[in-house]
């Protein structure tokens, strides 16, 4: 194993040079650039770590409770990028990526591995992308429509005065931020294949898979993302918009 840590080391000494050149114009660029590759590094090798643990096992019962984990963190994930405290964020987000992610992830898994489907070697990884990708997409909606809301607060309580529904008075808030959170999943479609190889794809060809399924596995992976981010942006936010009304229609948002 010690060899393979030693194999980091050039890249790091890269890192490290740009650490320091950064680091004399602009020190809290330098520090996020040296935080996010340490932790990176010793998140990884802890992951493999417990992966080969948990790759061990071929019980259900163990990828549903580290998928019930990874969701979770997820979640939390999502409340600190949106910074806010409100805790029905999380629940939000919880909800939203379980009806959305998970039916996804294991229609993926079966079709791609058959009666193994429910082993952790096929299934988390399979989460884990599906899920990380979501985060994104949940994370700039949700945030692009609280600020939104913020920001036409007076034309949203106009709109209701006048007598619109609450769908119809922020239904361009709703779907500006709908557009928000799946635009980056969009652009990276658009592009994939003309200017760049994707990264699953990347790794299906460098352990030398034919290129024509590293292709249909990833087109595969491509479009389950967009449907699952696009599912789970559009849940939370119907959530997060039912929120900030009363039953009766009044505005209740703090």
């Amino acid at each position: 194993m010690s060899h393979k840590l030693l194999s980091l080391l050039p890249y790091w000494a890269g890192i490290l040079t740009l650490v320091y050149f950064f680091y004399r114009k602009q020190k809290f660029l330098a520090r996020e650039i040296f935080w996010a590759s340490f932790r990176t590094t010793i998140q990884l090798i802890f992951l493999a770590f417990a992966l080969e643990v948990i790759f061990k096992s071929h019980l259900m019962i163990v990828s549903l409770l580290v998928t019930l984990v990874m969701t979770l963190n997820s979640s939390t994930q999502i409340v600190f990028r949106s910074k806010t405290k409100n805790i029905r964020l999380f629940w939000i987000s919880f909800v939203a990526n379980a009806v959305s992610i998970w039916p996804i992830a294991f229609l993926f898994s079966i079709d791609e591995s058959g009666l193994e489907w429910s082993e952790p070697r096929m299934l988390l990884p399979l989460m884990g992308m599906l899920l990380g990708n979501t985060l994104s997409g949940v994370s700039i909606g949700l945030e692009s429509f609280l600020q939104t809301f913020r920001d036409k607060r007076t034309e949203i309580l106009t709109r209701l005065a006048m007598g619109a529904t609450v769908d119809e008075a922020t239904h361009k808030v709703f779907f500006r931020a709908l557009k928000a959170g799946i635009s980056p999943q969009i652009n990276s479609m658009i592009s994939m294949g003309i200017v760049s190889i994707p990264g699953m794809m990347a790794g299906q060809l460098i352990a030398k898979a034919d290129a024509f399924d590293a292709s249909m596995v990833q087109i595969k992976m491509m479009l389950s993302i967009c449907a699952g981010t696009l599912i789970s942006v559009y849940i939370a936010l119907k959530f997060v918009r039912k929120k900030m009304f009363l039953p009766t229609g009044e505005l209740c948002f703090e």
